[in-house]
């Protein structure tokens, strides 16, 4: 999200500013971007969603291993996000057609089933 801010003009200080907040970051990009969010309900469960991981993140316990019990999303909505953010911030900062058809094309691919319950694209 924050290539995509210096993409759209923000200056280094104010992504410096933002650091490792995630929710800080989706709220700047619909600050700068708010065509990207115009569905209300969207915007709503995007935030949420990232609002999730966010503590997680800032923190660096998504790198390196903290116990204690933590929430996540579910897995699923995380993904539809996250790829619904990729084709949107690509299409804003003008990734070539190619490239985002490319990335269409290998979300629908099979998943390929790893040993236990995990899948890989």
């Amino acid at each position: 999200m924050k290539s995509a801010l210096a993409y759209c003009g923000v200056d280094e200080k104010s992504l410096r500013r933002i650091g490792h907040d995630l929710v800080a970051a989706l709220e700047k990009v619909a600050e700068n971007a708010p065509e990207i969010f115009n569905d209300t309900e969207n915007w709503r469960k995007t935030k949420a969603i990232i609002g999730m991981i966010n503590s997680y993140y800032k923190e660096k316990e998504l790198e390196y291993i903290k116990e204690g019990m933590k929430r996540f999303p579910i897995l699923q909505d995380f993904e539809e996000i996250t790829k619904a953010l990729i084709m949107v911030i690509g299409e804003r900062i003008g990734v070539p057609n190619t490239q985002l058809n490319t990335y269409k094309a290998s979300l629908s691919q099979e998943k390929k089933p790893l040993p236990g319950k995990y899948y890989i694209n």
